[in-house]
């Protein structure tokens, strides 16, 4: 179940993440597609989406310890989110302008 704050977190995370502000990188996790970004060396927040459970985001302290864990089903916007952070970690836009801009018209 979802608390305002876990809400608030997601939000930040899109928000931030559709500017630009809040750099992922993808993990070497091979269970299920992953990525992460760190906040104040302190916190690691991962985003995660796999065929069997869908997406779900954790937060981690320093010692990985699970803070938090939210699920798409909990709050549906973390669907968007993963679908964003995959978008920016693996530069989708700019593979779609480099294909689009070398096709001749």
């Amino acid at each position: 179940m979802a608390i305002d704050k876990d809400i608030a977190l997601v939000e930040y995370l899109l928000r931030h993440t559709r500017t630009g502000a809040i750099k992922w990188e993808p993990t070497a996790e091979t269970r299920a597609e992953q990525y992460t970004t760190s906040f104040k060396g302190k916190y690691t927040v991962i985003i995660n989406s796999s065929l069997d459970v869908g997406c779900w985001l954790d937060l981690k302290d320093t010692d990985n310890r699970n803070l938090m864990t939210i699920t798409a089903s909990d709050y549906p916007p973390v669907n968007d989110l993963f679908s964003l952070v995959k978008r920016a970690s693996l530069n989708v836009d700019a593979a779609i302008d480099e294909i689009i801009n070398d096709i001749p018209f």
